[in-house]
Parts: structure tokens; sequence; C-alpha cells
């Protein structure tokens, strides 16, 4: 059976009601007239017909094809690289994406050949008490071999969860950075806040669900300065330290003092090392010495239970009488920080006004004039009941190539050069040796100011040898 249909002329008599046919012949004769013109003029029968075909934009008639690009009111060029039914069929996508911002960018993109970007004004307005504060929370470990000799890099534990067995605690891992001190590297893994589940245990190891070769100890860190003396004198910005550790210590600063110069909060700024990670002192077979709790000992000494606090230095003019304590822990945070400037009076902060500034209005920056855009954003793509704003970026394309790439080098030979020095040697009784290779391209935190640590200062003269020196200078 056909598909197709009549003419409707053909059908007139068979569909219309029988008293207008008896009574008003010449009304039927109009009518079959009219549905002749529409057939002759317009090809309605054949349209009719066709309508299921014409639905796709790959058997769809030219003028139709004219049609839509009037409808969407889009500046394509007459003549295309391809074909004008292939061209829609790809542009109906972009439609139906209207209103996101891909939408827009894709239309500034295909278009116009111009990178933009979308800014809201919504988020420059001031809305009260909408500050958002951010503090990390940071786990510390050291990386540990999975077999002899292989050790994974700890950049994949990002986004990966962690776990430790010995607490059942276990946290998303964010990113991760690396800090190099004298005596090893240390890595901070930033957890995901809302992932954290019970609390972590220190030097014990912590592992990535569904890779267990990606391995690491937690490392003790100084999470905390307790305040038990106050002092006075003290100013914002004094430095604390562990005394005789440079290299590897931990790095503070006075916070806040009250009026007498009183010691009201202490930030930690680097969390340092001086702990010596539980699975190198297991199978250590060169160093006679580790450190715990920034105090050094000796294999096969017994751990004495009274032990000795670390002297904690505070480099101040005026300070004095202040006294603190070392708390350590597993995570440690550093000094939180505004997420951008929401709330701040005193930053770039404006008030609603309706118009620019509201919820529904983004502003588009592209390096067209608006009048040759804006028409046909809004009747293609724009999102109904918002506001779309222009900002004209405008800049100069530099030429900085090279006309040369010869670079001439004028050599000198300088003398030999004679250095002659003495040396004053200062030495401490019980001292011990903080061995360490620096690696290539590593670079410490802190200052390290030597290898070898010590109680007593004795001083001793000696006379370095004379050296000649020659290098070639190249200029």
């Amino acid at each position: 059976m056909s598909n197709n249909k009549p003419n409707i002329k053909t059908i007139v008599d068979s569909i219309a009601p029988d008293h207008l046919v008896a009574n008003y012949p010449r009304l039927i004769e109009f009518v079959k007239a009219y549905f002749e013109f529409l057939e002759t003029s317009n090809k309605s029968a054949y349209y009719q017909n066709t309508l299921p075909d014409q639905r796709s934009i790959h058997y769809q008639e030219s003028q139709f094809l004219a049609q839509i690009q009037k409808e969407l009111g889009i500046f394509v060029p007459k003549i295309y690289a391809s074909d004008a039914k292939i061209f829609y069929d790809k542009i109906s996508e972009l439609w139906k994406s209207k209103g996101s911002e891909e939408s827009i960018k894709t239309f500034f993109q295909l278009f116009l050949d111009d990178v933009v970007e979308i800014t809201y004004p919504w988020d420059s307005v001031l809305i009260p008490s909408d500050g958002r504060w951010i503090k990390d929370s940071i786990l510390r470990i050291t990386m540990k071999e999975y077999s002899p000799g292989l050790k994974r890099n700890a950049l994949d534990f990002v986004g990966k969860t962690i776990k430790q067995v010995t607490s059942d605690a276990r946290a998303v891992i964010d990113s991760v950075e690396v800090r190099n001190y004298s005596d090893g590297a240390i890595y901070e893994l930033k957890l995901i806040q809302s992932t954290i589940v019970n609390e972590f245990d220190p030097q014990e190891d912590v592992f990535a669900l569904g890779d267990p070769q990606l391995i690491g100890e937690i490392y003790k860190s100084v999470s905390t300065l307790a305040i038990i003396n106050a002092g006075t004198g003290y100013a914002i910005g004094d430095r604390i330290t562990v005394a005789g550790f440079n290299g590897f210590t931990f790095v503070a600063y006075v916070a806040a003092v009250g009026v007498t110069g009183a010691i009201q909060s202490i930030q930690i700024t680097n969390f340092g090392s001086g702990n010596t990670p539980l699975y190198i002192r297991e199978t250590n077979e060169d160093n006679p010495y580790f450190i715990q709790d920034f105090i050094a000992y000796e294999y096969g000494d017994e751990v004495p239970e009274d032990v000795p606090s670390p002297v904690i230095n505070i480099n101040t003019v005026g300070g004095e009488d202040a006294e603190l304590s070392i708390q350590y822990g597993s995570i440690v945070s550093y000094a939180g920080r505004y997420n951008g400037v929401y709330g701040q009076l005193s930053e770039s902060i404006v008030l609603q006004d309706s118009y620019y500034y509201q919820k529904y209005s983004y502003q588009v920056n592209t390096t067209f004039s608006t009048s040759e855009w804006i028409n046909q954003l809004t009747r293609a793509i724009h999102p109904a009941g918002r506001k779309v704003f222009g900002n004209i970026s405008i800049f100069n394309v530099l030429n900085c190539k090279l006309k040369s790439a010869e670079i001439y080098i004028n050599k000198v030979q300088p003398n030999a050069l004679l250095a002659n020095e003495t040396l004053r040697i200062d030495t401490r009784v019980m001292g011990i040796i903080q061995d360490y290779t620096e690696a290539e391209g590593l670079y410490f935190l802190e200052d390290y100011v030597g290898t070898v640590k010590f109680n007593e200062l004795e001083t001793v003269g000696a006379n370095a040898s004379t050296t000649n020196i020659t290098s070639q200078i190249v200029e």
C-alpha cells in the first residue's frame, strides 16, 4: 500500500458536509480551485507526501536550508567549504547546547575564529559573611620500597584513596608536593577534608587502595608549638627554630602578640624534618646514628627513659622568658587562606545594581566589536532570561622572531690564580656526622651549615694548602 497522499482537491467532495455540497456548490468550487492553486504554485501535495524526508537535514530542499539560516540568524558565509547540508547537520549540535558556556565559546570559535573568555559579574558582588576560608590538611610521608631497590613516585598518589591498616584511617589525595631536606625528601599529601576517616598514626605505613606497591611511611612531624609561658617583649615575625639544626628543622614565626609583647599565637611555615623514619632505622647499615625528636642517638644504645627536650631558639630583639613545647602529629596544616575576595569590604567587591552586577548577567571577553556578533548570538544560543555584555580585548601582536640563530663567543684565557686560606676549625666533643647525598638539581629549603653537629665547642687552628686554580672564562 502506498503512503502517498492524494491531492486534497480530489477528495473535497468526500470530506465536505453534505449540506454544504448541496446548498453551496460555488463555495465547494472555490475550495477546489484554491487547493489546485496551492498545488500548482507551491507543490502542496508534493511536500505533504515528502514531509518525513523534509524533517531530515540530508534530504531537505535548498529553500528550507535558507530558512534555517534565516532562523538561526548567524553570519555563515554564502560559499561553504563543504556541503551546506553537512554543515547544518553539525551546527544542530550547537543549537542543542544553547544556553551553556561551552556553546558560547564554540560559537565564537566557529564563526569568528576567536577564543573567548566568559566571566560573571555576580562573582564580584558583595555578599556579607561570604568569606571562604580554606585550611588544608597535609599528611607528610616518606616513600618506601615495595621490593628491594624499587620505589614508586609519590605523585602517583594523586586522586587515589590511601589507607592505614593499624588505625583503619583513610582519605582521598587531592595533590602532592615534595620538600627536600638535608636528610631526605618528604612528600606532602593534601587530603580532601570531607574524605578523612579516623586518625592516622605517625610512623606507620599507608598505601593506595588497589595499588599496594604505592606505599609510604607517615612522617612524625611538628604539628603545633604549645605556649607554656608567653613571655614579654616579643614581636610579630620573630623566627622560631630548634637550636643547632639548621637544614632540617621546622621553621615557625610569632603570629600575634599582646600589649606587653606576650606571644599569643605561632604559625609554622615549614614543618621541616628531624625524625629518622622507622624503616630507615630498621634497615640502616652505614650511619651509626639516628634522629628522634631532634635528638641524636647511637644505634645499639638504649634510648633513655628521661629523653632530653630539644632547645627551642627564638630569634628576637627584646623578647624574653617565653617557654614553648613541641607537639608532634601526623596531619599538619599551614596558615589558612581566603579563596578569592568574597565578603571582604576592603577588596574589589561591588554592590548589586540589577543590571550588570546581577545573578543573570555574563560577559564575553572577545577581540571583536559587539555590533558584529551580539544579534546573532542572542538569536542563536543566548540563554533566555539572561543579559549578555561584551568586553573588547585590544592587543598588539609583536614579532619576536630571531633574525639569526648564530651566537658569537669570545674566549679569554686568564692567568693562574693563587689561593691561600687559613681555616678556623670549630669542633665539638661527642659529635655526630649527618651524611647525605646531594642529588643533581636538589635545593634545600633552609641553608645547610655543615655536616657535623656538636655539643661542646673548642677551636683548633689549621693552615690550608695552597691551590692553583685555573679556569676558562666565557664571555
